[in-house]
């Protein structure tokens, strides 16, 4: 009996091997994720709301109705050290800088799957590259905090490459510790073009251009999708999305990344995220262009159960 003939342009293949149909959403039509369920959000019109303070209760962080990403009020940072004034928030900086959110794990439930979600820009500025990094600044934009927010020696971040103009990258990147000791030694784990274990990954979007969402003054949008314990094989299944294009390996091959863009990580459930962490060795050198240097704003953070595969 002959099969009928399929679109395949709207289908793609199912994380755990088969096909599945996929919807074109148009403008007007409801997102993917109003089919997931809300765990936590935070756009900032009310206040703070639950993002939480670090490093001793030093707060450099305040609202702001400058340039949000939707509504009238966004979060905003001063990276700089502390003998540089933001002059949108009148905050001096404070060296290592950073901001937890949500404030406690308590407020993530441990569920097995997640989808995170993250506005954020910094401010059109120069970067000053160093000898140790001669293409881009290297800044961890995210650490994905599990249940002790304390500790981040065990724990995975999101770091960028952040360039005028020159080569950038975005990393997946494990912070060392004993919590997962030797997961890069398991046969899932990454690997390089030699088949040598990793323990950073280096990504770039789908559309094979250069990562350049980095001190451009625009508002660039994260999104993180995890299953845990992915199939009951002892690791999760990640995949991270910038502006809505999948990270790939950096040399274009599916070595480590899926051609729907998940990858493999050790057993970790994110319960939040510290934004921003970085040194002002990073930043005190950096100069204003049309932006301030070396504001960053976030916007519009949502974390939801469940994935859309």
């Amino acid at each position: 009996m002959p099969q009928p003939d399929i679109d395949l342009t709207n289908l793609k293949m199912n994380i755990h091997g088969g096909w599945k149909y996929r919807s074109d959403y148009k403008d007007g039509d409801a997102p993917p994720e109003a089919a997931l369920k809300l765990i936590t959000s935070n756009n900032f019109e009310s206040g703070l709301g639950n993002v939480g303070q670090t490093h001793a209760g030093i707060t450099r962080y305040a609202l702001t109705n400058s340039n949000p990403h939707s509504g009238t009020q966004c979060l905003r940072m001063n990276l700089r050290d502390a003998t540089a004034s933001d002059p949108i928030t009148n905050l001096q900086g404070s060296g290592i800088y950073t901001a937890n959110w949500p404030g406690s794990p308590s407020q993530v439930p441990n569920v097995d799957q997640y989808t995170w979600e993250f506005w954020y820009r910094f401010d059109d500025c120069d970067w000053k590259v160093t000898a140790e990094n001669p293409q881009a600044v290297n800044m961890k934009l995210f650490y994905f905090l599990s249940d002790n927010y304390s500790d981040l020696a065990n724990t995975f971040y999101l770091a960028g490459g952040l360039a005028n103009g020159g080569t950038s990258f975005l990393a997946i990147s494990y912070n060392g510790g004993s919590a997962h000791s030797n997961w890069w030694l398991e046969p899932w784990a990454w690997k390089n073009a030699s088949g040598n274990p990793l323990q950073t990954m280096f990504m770039q979007p789908v559309m094979g251009s250069r990562f350049n969402a980095g001190a451009d003054g625009q508002w660039h949008k994260v999104k993180l999708e995890i299953i845990y314990n992915f199939d009951g094989l002892g690791y999760s299944k990640w995949r991270v999305s910038v502006d809505g294009f999948y990270l790939f390996d950096s040399d274009g091959s599916n070595r480590n990344v899926s051609p729907d863009g998940w990858f493999n990580m050790p057993n970790f459930r994110v319960r939040g995220a510290r934004l921003t962490f970085t040194e002002n060795d990073i930043t005190s050198n950096a100069t204003d262009r049309t932006g301030h240097a070396c504001g960053v704003q976030w916007d519009d953070l949502v974390v939801y159960e469940g994935v859309i595969e």
